[in-house]
């Protein structure tokens, strides 16, 4: 019976013995499945499910900023005005540029865009506008920074520019007055009217008108005319009497001058042709030989008396130097061969009648 249940036993124990290496082989397939499992999910994921390991990234580029020009000078501008520059932002690098603000001193200054951030593309540039509008007379300085995700950032341009006062155009007019005096109605008189500009901006004259009209002042100048700063300009005004008497009238001349209109008085007088006289002296012939005779003039009785004629004469003159109005008194002399001359004549008188 013991060798039986030995054998049993024995049997027993090789059965049990088949079945742990059976499970050891399992556990070793089991571990072997698994680490061909696990080692590729950790490279590339098991069964196309796992995730994949990210590749190195490439080297970034970088931007750079560079502004042209680097100042801006305004010069003198006028309190009131303004006038613009442009500054050119460029990206020299090679990624986007991103502007996040543009800030200027100063005051006056303004520009435009007002929109930030600005992105400026690798080798291309934006314009940035600069305008200088003084507030008040003197010299504004600033600066325009240009703050950037570049490494040499800010950017500065420095700006300058000199308000100066509004210039106030301004004419003057001389004579301030234009009298003509006495014309012969037929005849015309001439006269300048000179327009001065002391100012340091050019005038228009827009108008230039002569009222009333039909007494006899004219001017031929053409509107609009322009007097250069500091410069002056001679306008005609002429007069010309349609009739006898006194004629007045007045110049108007408009123009962007801070003193206009400006005005000068106008007068003259008409006055018929007057009459020529003259007077016509004879004598009688001397009883001596003379070599001819010389006539002589005076305005009261008795002299003093002047000589009228530069060569001796006959028997006889016309004196066409008289004025109206006037009486005149001749007297007359012999002269012989040898320039000797007589004593004067009887005195004869001439007046000159009104008109």
């Amino acid at each position: 019976m013991r060798h039986n249940l030995a054998c049993i036993c024995a049997d027993s124990c090789r059965h049990s013995e088949r079945k742990q290496v059976k499970r050891r082989n399992l556990a070793a397939r089991l571990l072997l499945f698994a680490s061909l499992c696990v080692l590729p999910f950790l490279q590339t994921g098991c069964g196309g499910t796992g995730v994949a390991q990210p590749s190195p990234n490439p080297t970034s580029g970088s931007p750079a900023v560079s502004a042209s020009p680097s100042s801006l000078s305004f010069g003198n501008v006028t309190v009131g005005t303004s006038t613009s520059q442009a500054v050119t932002v460029s990206n020299t690098g090679t990624a986007d540029l991103i502007v996040s603000a543009v800030t200027l001193s100063g005051a006056g200054f303004s520009m435009t865009p007002l929109t930030f951030p600005l992105t400026i593309t690798a080798g291309s540039s934006r314009t940035v506008t600069v305008t200088f509008a003084p507030q008040s007379a003197g010299t504004v300085t600033g600066t325009a920074t240009i703050t950037s995700n570049a490494s040499a950032t800010p950017t500065v341009v420095s700006v300058q520019g000199t308000g100066v006062s509004q210039a106030v155009p301004t004419l003057s007019l001389s004579p301030a007055s234009i009298s003509f005096g006495n014309v012969v109605v037929g005849n015309s008189s001439s006269q300048s009217l000179t327009l001065t500009n002391p100012s340091s901006v050019s005038v228009t004259v827009s108008g230039f008108t002569i009222t009333p009209s039909g007494v006899g002042f004219s001017s031929s100048v053409q509107t609009p005319l322009t007097v250069p700063a500091g410069t002056s300009t001679a306008v005609p005004i002429l007069f010309q009497p349609p009739a006898t008497g006194s004629a007045n009238a007045s110049v108007s001349i408009v123009s962007n001058a801070s003193n206009s209109p400006g005005t000068v008085p106008l007068a003259g007088t008409g006055i018929a042709q007057p009459v020529q006289h003259s007077v016509d002296v004879s004598w009688t012939a001397s009883t001596s030989i003379v070599a001819g005779y010389n006539l002589y003039r005076g305005v009261q009785s008795g002299g003093p008396y002047q000589i009228l004629n530069s060569t001796l004469l006959p028997l006889m003159f016309t004196d066409a130097n008289v004025q109206s109005g006037t009486t005149y008194y001749y007297v007359v002399t012999a002269v012989d061969a040898s320039g000797v001359e007589s004593a004067f004549s009887a005195e004869a008188s001439a007046v000159i009648p009104t008109p």
